[in-house]
């Protein structure tokens, strides 16, 4: 099967202003992205102007189940506490992989982004509340597990940017 090349174009290569992720799905993407925000702008939910950081976390978490929703997961477990720590969301992927998802949000980048917030032992404590949590609940069938991150910038008033970063290591 032979593929077409545009003229003055590798074949193979996007054109220089295209940003797009590697991987596909980039127009449901967008257009889950545009419903958040047109939903979310509402503020249905929105804490107030200057939101206490227990009130943003749990508005960026409604906001990271819708997302998820969105997008075909189906949630299995929020809010899942143990001594070790706390699993902020645990979903079936639609490929059928249990997802355990952090979710970060923040309304400035002042102190960092939300990815960089992940850090080594962030990863390990995550990876010990996911033990604990299969010892503790039976888990519904599945092919595989990851952790992921879902992070919201959001300033408590505009619109939201919702990312979602899958398979950390």
């Amino acid at each position: 099967m032979k593929t077409k090349v545009q003229p003055g174009r590798a074949a193979g290569r996007k054109p220089a202003g295209e940003n797009r992720p590697s991987q596909g799905h980039y127009r449901d993407q967008l257009k889950i992205q545009r419903r958040a925000q047109k939903r979310f702008s509402r503020g249905n939910s929105s804490p107030r102007k200057n939101p206490h950081n227990r009130e943003l976390g749990l508005a960026g978490e409604d906001m990271a189940v819708w997302f998820l929703e969105a997008s075909g997961y189906e949630i299995v477990d929020r809010n899942w506490r143990c001594r070790i720590g706390e699993v902020d969301i645990v979903a079936l992927t639609p490929e059928m992989q249990l997802a355990f998802v952090e979710v970060k949000t923040r309304s400035s980048h002042r102190h960092g982004t939300p990815g960089e917030a992940i850090t080594y032992p962030k990863l390990s404590r995550m990876r010990r509340v996911m033990g604990a949590w299969f010892s503790a609940h039976e888990a519904p069938p599945h092919r595989g597990v990851r952790l992921d991150l879902v992070s919201v910038d959001w300033d408590g008033q505009g619109t939201p940017t919702i990312s979602h970063r899958k398979g950390l290591k």
